[in-house]
């Protein structure tokens, strides 16, 4: 059997042994609730309407197909959903070892490469966390798009040009960071296909040689252009560059430049890794920005080495050039940074290394012996890490007691946390979860709204309110705190307060099913039938596969007299 068999067969088993046990794992309520498990659209599996949402949403559209399949496929099985994205992870190494391949013709140099982003702790959120599915498909599509890309090297055409678009459209539609796919692609000119000259004494023939490889890029370039335009509207209607306004842009600056050291540091020691680490604003520290600087003279070493080690500044340029989307100086969320962005970045990084060990070690002595040892050991401790990173991610309650232990003054953490203990029916436990959150950012909403749920579950209805009262003087348009304020005062016969609380609440989130059934209900239940309706169809709108809109909706059709619509409607529930 051939060795590029062998290797194959080997990187497998590897990244087996260290996933493996995800699909044992359950959703977290780490976004899974709200993308999967919670979300009307994916949970109903492929519908017409759900595909129509899915290209609507303009939000990587192909991540939400391949929830929906997974659905087909699987139901509500959570393991079912990390298998699939399992499987994607297989194939971005199996594909990453054959493009390396290819591109140097370097066996060995490719399987390390492969191996070390198969199987590095870092990966592990990609991987484990089923809602981001997106990261595993559009490397995938990313990986693929530099097969073509390579084939169309070796001879260009407009048939093969159309493939590596193609595979390039398709990433973007599973995620945005695919914008620096282009610039990816010209440091393949540069090394290792060396169409690239960057002297500064090239001759006309050179230069013409230098806009033809760089004009074939243009649309590419485009198609990036209009993929980020979409995206940051995207997440600006959503209300998540809130803390981009917020923050001078020294400091973001200075948080990028500490996130890259950071990444570095975790890549070689990776230990206390987090779901989530908070954005630390402006209270940077001397120590951070030093080694953010030292980051800078790495930069300018990799530059200077240029001529002599291409594979060295390809490498560092990829780690630095595919983390830009994502590195903060464009906030998007409360992150400072995020184990997941360095999925694709790292095979610069582990380009660098890879190639760097093997020329520093041509001329040594037992070389292979060495090097074989050093890749074994290496491999053993990167498993075991990998492991115990992968546990972590077994359930919510495991997510978040890990962070919490880790960063005790982890808000998020300490909000999941107690969102654990809630769904587990141990409520003493996640009140003090929730007010722990509230301690640490008081302005942070969602655990006042989760702890007003607490004390109201509780029986203490009093406290849950004035919960309430106080989300809303932060944020009186809160659609679900607006929500619940009007149940409870539903509950206590506080009728028309209640019509006019979830009046509020749908007024600021229209779209929310639940708040548009709720308010329907009320106005039903004191018969204004007529104000009653297009909440009820609103709610179907928002969630079509909602037997309980159905039947009310029906009853409001019979009180009116519409006995037919009442019986379809029926039928339907």
């Amino acid at each position: 059997m051939r060795r590029h068999v062998w290797l194959s067969l080997l990187l497998m088993l590897l990244t087996l042994v260290c996933f493996w046990e995800i699909q044992r794992h359950e959703f977290v309520n780490f976004d899974d609730s709200q993308h999967i498990s919670g979300n009307p659209f994916v949970s109903a599996g492929f519908t017409q309407e759900s595909v129509r949402w899915a290209f609507a949403s303009g939000k990587h559209p192909l991540t939400w197909l391949s929830h929906m399949l997974d659905v087909e496929l699987y139901q509500s099985w959570a393991g079912g959903h990390h298998r699939t994205s399992l499987l994607f992870h297989l194939a971005n190494v199996l594909l990453l070892f054959f493009v390396l391949r290819r591109a140097t013709g370097a066996e060995y140099q490719s399987a390390a490469v492969a191996a070390l982003f198969a199987i590095h702790p870092l990966h592990v959120e990609s991987v484990a966390w089923a809602s981001e599915r997106k990261d595993v498909l559009s490397t995938f599509f990313w990986l693929l798009c530099i097969g073509g890309y390579l084939r169309y090297v070796e001879a260009p055409g407009i048939g093969r040009y159309l493939v590596v678009v193609g595979f390039a459209v398709l990433g973007l539609m599973s995620k945005s960071m695919l914008v620096t796919l282009p610039f990816t692609l010209l440091l393949l000119d540069y090394w290792p296909l060396q169409r690239l000259e960057l002297d500064a004494g090239s001759g006309a023939r050179q230069r013409s040689r230098l806009w033809r490889v760089v004009a074939e890029k243009i649309p590419l370039f485009a198609l990036a252009a209009i993929s980020a335009t979409i995206a940051y509207e995207i997440q600006r209607s959503s209300g998540n560059t809130g803390l981009l306004r917020s923050l001078a842009w020294t400091d973001r600056v200075a948080n990028a430049l500490v996130a890259y050291a950071s990444y570095i540091h975790k890549t070689f020691w990776p230990r206390d890794l987090i779901f989530f680490y908070p954005h630390p604003e402006d209270s940077l520290g001397v120590t951070e920005i030093a080694g953010a600087m030292l980051l800078l003279v790495a930069t300018s070493f990799a530059i200077w080495r240029a001529r002599r080690h291409r594979y060295l500044t390809f490498g560092w340029l990829w780690f630095l050039g595919t983390l830009v989307p994502v590195i903060g100086l464009v906030q998007i969320g409360k992150q400072a940074m995020a184990d997941r962005y360095t999925y694709v970045p790292h095979i610069g990084l582990f380009v660098a290394i890879v190639w760097g060990i093997s020329e520093a070690s041509s001329n040594w002595r037992c070389r292979k012996s060495l090097l074989t040892t050093a890749a074994i050991a290496l491999a053993l401790i990167l498993t075991v890490a990998t492991r115990s990173q992968v546990a972590h991610w077994q359930d919510s309650l495991s997510l978040s007691a890990h962070a919490v232990e880790v960063m005790p003054d982890n808000a998020l953490a300490h909000h999941i946390l107690g969102q654990s203990h809630w769904s587990g029916g141990r409520p003493d436990e996640a009140i003090e979860h929730y007010q722990r959150a509230i301690e640490i950012e008081p302005d942070f909403v969602d655990p006042h709204v989760d702890l007003a749920s607490a004390l109201d579950g509780s029986g203490r209805t009093q406290e849950a309110v004035d919960a309430l009262s106080r989300v809303l003087a932060i944020r009186p348009d809160h659609a679900i705190a607006n929500y619940n304020l009007g149940m409870i005062q539903a509950r206590s016969g506080e009728i028309d307060a209640a019509i006019s609380t979830l009046r509020r609440a749908a007024a600021s989130s229209p779209t929310d099913a639940s708040v548009q059934l709720g308010l329907g209900s009320l106005l039903a239940g004191q018969r204004r039938f007529e104000e009653a309706e297009p909440h009820f169809l609103e709610a179907l709108r928002a969630d079509p596969h909602n037997a309980s809109t159905y039947a009310q909706l029906g009853g409001v059709h019979a009180m009116w007299g519409r006995y037919d619509d009442a019986i379809r409607e029926f039928e339907t529930a």
